[in-house]
């Protein structure tokens, strides 16, 4: 892969890397890819807007997106090739996952399949961890989504 850059240490002559944490950190771009432990709370979080952050996690068939979304924030109808499922993990969003909608809460998750349309709207602070199978390689490039509005 291009633009890759692999942050490793030289092992020491008994061959054990004591000072590298079990974890190798892939930048692509802008968002990196987890390989073996570490936590969510270490990732970037990315600042897209005053109302919008997010961390993301991704590894080769898969990707984690941790959102923390504000009250008014309307994700407008899309709909992407990748199978989604969210996971609503405080606050509450009004989702329409093609012709059916429901509000969501704490605990509740949503299984999108892949082509499907849906929508959302952010009715309090919100967080949401998302699934994305295969990763979106749209958000490993960083920046806000043109479908998503602030109201």
């Amino acid at each position: 892969m291009q633009g890759i850059r692999r942050m490793t240490a030289h092992s020491p002559a008994d061959g054990i890397d004591h000072a590298t944490p079990k974890s190798i950190l892939i930048w692509e771009e802008v968002m990196p890819t987890l390989l073996g432990f570490g936590t969510f709370a270490a990732l970037p979080e990315e600042q897209i807007s005053e109302k919008i952050s997010r961390r993301i996690l991704s590894g080769d068939q898969g990707m984690l997106v941790w959102w923390s979304i504000g009250a008014g924030v309307h994700v407008e109808p899309h709909s992407h090739a990748n199978e989604q499922i969210a996971w609503m993990l405080k606050g509450k969003m009004e989702f329409r996952l093609g012709s059916e909608q429901r509000v969501c809460g704490a605990g509740e998750v949503v299984v999108i399949p892949g082509g499907t349309e849906h929508e959302a709207w952010f009715l309090e602070d919100t967080e949401v961890v998302d699934f994305f199978a295969p990763p979106r390689d749209d958000f490993l490039l960083g920046g806000k989504p043109a479908y998503i509005s602030e109201g």
